[in-house]
């Protein structure tokens, strides 16, 4: 697929993806060629340019009708095809009325994002990068589908071989963990309280949300969220208030769970009372 501007799923899923422990050499064939593809040339002469947003959109077309994650690894900010961002790092413009431009990006990742919420998938993305990379439009993938944003700063490719390189040594960890934890899909969240509370908002990495369910793409074991309650009328001292959270989700293999944890806590007037 040559076509940057207007990228696209070249080919079937099927001849895309496979079981990778039946079949891991084809992997490895496919880094070893990305390897020889690039030896020997590190970006720094500005002669090689990242189409990242292009890759990513033909990466969540062809997971089309399927639940799961991408892993988005960038070594640079994506300045090629479709949803190229430029450099916001401009002094020239600080305190000038061009200065609002710098926070003017590309609007495909919007409807990138659109995507991945209606087909249920997250995206994680290992920001490798020795430049400019405009974490905050990158970041909007993590934040808004339950994946996570990994960033290692001044990261080389030489970082990544050495043993004792704190950088290589913090990828290879990150991604093992990311690959290995426990992971859900397509996740609804709702909680409830007794008479006289409500919820006013949730919190996580998804964002501060107000609606009344929950939808998430992807959670996994290393992640938390909570909620905010309001007290909306007077409650019995001494008496209990409730709380219901339920959860229901679709696991890796395709099986659709639900978790109801309920809990009751005891009214008090006084904030010093244990």
């Amino acid at each position: 697929m040559c076509d940057v501007t207007s990228p696209f799923c070249p080919l079937p899923r099927s001849s895309l993806l496979f079981n990778l422990a039946a079949q891991r050499d084809k992997l490895e064939a496919i880094l070893n060629m990305i390897e020889l593809l690039y030896e020997g040339k590190d970006g720094t002469s500005g002669s090689l340019k990242s189409a990242g947003g292009s890759a990513i959109k033909a990466g969540i077309d062809a997971l089309k009708g399927c639940i799961g994650k991408v892993l988005w690894f960038c070594v640079d900010i994506p300045s090629l095809g479709y949803g190229r961002l430029t450099n916001r790092n401009n002094p020239q413009l600080y305190g000038t009325d061009k200065e609002r431009q710098l926070y003017n990006q590309s609007n495909a990742y919007k409807e990138l994002l659109d995507t991945c919420r209606a087909e249920k998938f997250g995206i994680n993305v290992f920001a490798c990068g020795s430049k400019e990379m405009d974490l905050a439009s990158l970041r909007a993938f993590a934040s808004t589908t339950g994946g996570e944003l990994y960033y290692y700063p001044h990261f080389t490719s030489s970082a990544y071989s050495c043993p004792h390189n704190s950088a290589g040594e913090k990828l290879h960890y990150d991604l093992h963990r990311n690959l290995t934890r426990l992971a859900v899909y397509n996740v609804l969240l709702r909680a409830r309280c007794s008479v006289g509370l409500e919820v006013s908002k949730y919190l996580g990495g998804f964002g501060d949300s107000v609606e009344s369910v929950v939808r998430v793409s992807c959670m996994n074991a290393d992640q938390s969220m909570g909620f905010l309650m309001r007290q909306r009328n007077k409650l019995k001292v001494d008496g209990l208030a409730y709380v219901q959270f339920a959860v229901l989700y679709t696991m890796a293999t395709g099986e659709s769970r639900t978790r109801v944890f309920n809990y009751a806590f005891r009214v008090t007037d006084s904030l010093s009372t244990g």
